[in-house]
């Protein structure tokens, strides 16, 4: 592949949208009848409209005329060390990006491209400015995407490796200095035997225990697996670079496992909106068939009737089911693998995609258990990083729906640095204090307060008075109250924490519920808050930032007894004083 080259050309039609590419296929497959089309409207005496179609096109035509333009004195160049993007229009800027400082490669193929046989590559860099977008979008043709990848990721592995053994030579420089003080009283140092020249290195030794081995694995009709990670996926030294194309670990998914995520994971209310949508089909069906006239007449008076009660119900279930829908064409085909520095994944049916993920770049993992997900003991796995996220249709998932006891081991065969999260019971869960149902309480009347003043309102402006407003007042009273306590009764079951030497664990949820698990290294800062009433009962809530998008970059931290939430500090200060007393 050339060091220096231009985006695909079809680059130009890509940012003209959807409806500028039918126009311009509709206008070069109508070239031989558009003599007879200007006739028509010349004809028809519409002028108005005449001039509403060539302003279009001249909008068109100038889009793409400055998109040519911009294309054609638009260059990538690729080193060792940097990929660069030049534009030479009116504005000239200069895009430098360090090969080290890359944290994500994604390849993207939407419908259009798949057609014209294009990929879109898209560079994420660990740069908490530019955290919420993709910095760097290119389109090749996909032969030439593949390799654009394949060079980056080399050259990042590379650059990175290059970067450890300076760190290192630069250590074992400092160790070397200080055991070179001369010592008077110290005459010969029998531990100092020569060895040809050859500085010994433990972790050199071969073992024959690493080796890898390929084990296909059925998990209980789960997906399938493949699995060859040694040494729990750990590199046995430091200075050596491994083959970062060889596949450890893999996990797939088959049509009828991406269609039971999509049902485990969809929300209590969408599925609440279909079956509403069901039992009013069938309740017209047997007003207007069942137990109504049968005369073609009335059948025929019907139809309007019945194909407008189709549409709206047909809306209501789409709205609800859309989510569902969505998930199976993003996540079918779902595939991960695991590499020895970065995960590979790829999913999707229309449009196609292709991650690569780091290792060292992921900032989070989160288990999530939607409503029917907890009850069936079931969950997926999300993962947080600089790269992932930053964009609306950028996927973090790394596991689809899964039985939660088979959680540990396929962590295990994709991130077994990550192990601890799931081996460690040492250390029992946090539960919030009882005072926190005096807070919910003082929140209960900030509900009926707003119920009162409705109702107030209702009687006054509308005029409802006697049985009816009596009724009404109490059964939304009595509703309101009961919804409230059945959802702060979840919160308190669902939320809970888990204090651990190295990592936290922050449980949130009412119907459902979530597990973030986030390392004290990977913190940026903490944010602890009270409100009056916490204040009072001795309550706190909080916030814990960590590097990802703008979406991501947060978890929040529930409310708990003042107590139980200073030693996260203590434990996140503590990790700091720590890794500084190590790079010092």
């Amino acid at each position: 592949m050339d060091n220096k080259f231009r985006n695909h050309p079809s680059l130009m039609l890509e940012q003209l949208g959807v409806f500028g590419v039918i126009i311009i296929t509709f206008l070069i497959s109508s070239l031989d009848d558009l003599d007879e089309i200007l006739g028509d409207i010349k004809n028809s005496d519409s002028t108005t409209l005449l001039i509403i179609i060539l302003v279009i096109l001249a909008v068109i035509l100038f889009r793409l005329a400055v998109n040519t333009i911009v294309w054609y004195k638009t260059w990538i160049t690729v080193d060792e060390t940097s990929i660069t993007i030049t534009k030479n229009t009116i504005f000239r800027s200069v895009n430098t990006i360090g090969l080290r400082n890359i944290s994500n490669i994604n390849i993207e193929r939407n419908l259009l491209e798949r057609i014209l046989g294009t990929s879109t590559v898209k560079i994420d860099t660990e740069s908490r400015s530019t955290a919420d977008t993709t910095d760097v979008t290119i389109l090749l043709r996909k032969d030439k995407a593949e390799a654009l990848r394949e060079r980056l990721l080399a050259g990042a592995t590379a650059a990175k490796h290059t970067q450890t053994i300076a760190a290192n030579e630069q250590l074992d420089g400092t160790a070397g200095a200080a055991a070179s003080v001369p010592n008077s009283e110290q005459t010969s140092d029998p531990t100092s035997v020569p060895n040809d020249g050859q500085i010994s290195d433990p972790t050199s030794v071969p073992n024959n225990d690493q080796i890898s081995r390929a084990t296909s694995v059925q998990n209980n009709g789960q997906m399938s697996t493949v699995s060859s990670v040694p040494n729990n996926g750990q590199v046995t030294s430091a200075n050596a670079a491994p083959n970062s194309r060889q596949v450890l670990s893999e996990v797939a998914y088959n049509t009828k496992q991406v269609l039971t995520h999509c049902v485990y994971s969809a929300s209590i209310i969408s599925l609440l909106v279909c079956l509403a949508a069901l039992i009013a089909i069938i309740a017209f069906f047997l007003k207007m068939v069942v137990f109504g006239d049968h005369s073609i007449g009335s059948l025929i008076q019907m139809i309007p009737t019945a194909l407008g009660g189709i549409v709206v119900i047909g809306s209501f279930v789409y709205a609800a089911l859309r989510s569902l829908i969505g998930d199976f064409f993003r996540y079918y085909s779902f595939r991960i693998k695991r590499m020895p520095d970065h995960l590979h994944m790829e999913f999707g049916l229309f449009k196609r995609t292709s991650y690569e993920i780091p290792i060292k770049r992921i900032s989070s993992i989160i288990v999530q258990r939607p409503v029917f997900s907890r009850i069936s003991k079931r969950c997926f796995v999300d993962i947080i990083n600089i790269g992932m996220g930053d964009e609306k249709e950028e996927n973090t998932r790394l596991l689809l729906s899964i039985p939660e006891k088979h959680l540990p081991e396929l962590l295990h065969r994709l991130l077994p640095e990550f192990d601890a999260y799931f081996t460690e019971s040492d250390t029992a869960s946090i539960r919030p204090p009882k005072a926190i149902w005096w807070k919910k309480i003082i929140g209960s009347a900030k509900l009926l307060v707003f119920l009162a003043i409705g109702w107030t309102l209702m009687i006054t402006v509308f005029g409802v008075t006697g049985l009816p407003a009596v009724l009404g007042c109490i059964g939304s009273f009595v509703l309101a109250m009961l919804i409230y306590l059945i959802g702060c009764y979840g919160t308190y079951k669902a939320n809970k924490l888990q204090l651990r030497e190295n990592y936290i664990a922050i449980t949130n949820g009412m119907f459902a519920s979530s597990t973030q698990f986030i390392d004290y290294h990977k913190i940026q800062y903490m944010e602890l808050q009270q409100t009056p009433v916490e204040r009072l009962l001795h309550l706190q809530h909080g916030i814990v930032y960590i590097l990802a998008g703008a979406m991501n970059s947060f978890a929040g931290i529930p409310c708990f007894a003042k107590e139980q939430i200073d030693p996260i500090v203590q434990l996140f200060l503590e990790d700091s004083c720590n890794r500084r007393k190590k790079s010092q």
